[in-house]
């Protein structure tokens, strides 16, 4: 009985995976920003924005991770503009991203949960 459930999963799995692959890639191809710069990836949600800069991937940008981070959020000298833009300069979101008041109430949102939950 479980046999055909199991074959159908697979099957459909089989099918709708490379589907899903194929359209998020086709989206990150045509994701470009207002100075021709070509988001490679697939649009990070504001959840993975904040806990890569959290993490230190925008290090470079020149955004520090970590206790910096976490000090910046608790102290208010870190906004959610400035988490957005580093991810900007390191071409993992579209500049027109700043104008979205949805993604950036979401940064803030996702800021706030990491203040109440690491801050003092």
């Amino acid at each position: 009985m479980y046999n055909w459930k199991l074959m159908l999963g697979l099957l459909l799995t089989s099918v709708l995976l490379p589907v899903s692959i194929a359209k998020a890639e086709s989206i990150a191809a045509t994701t470009s920003t207002a100075s021709a710069v070509t988001v490679t990836d697939p649009l990070l949600s504001p959840y993975n924005v904040v806990t890569l800069a959290y993490q230190g991937y925008f290090r470079e940008q020149g955004l520090r991770g970590y206790g910096v981070f976490t000090d910046g959020c608790n102290q208010g000298t870190l906004t959610a503009t400035d988490v957005v833009k580093a991810a900007i300069r390191a071409n993992r979101l579209p500049e027109g991203i700043l104008s979205d008041r949805g993604f950036m109430n979401a940064v803030d949102a996702n800021m706030k949960t990491f203040r109440s939950t690491f801050g003092n």
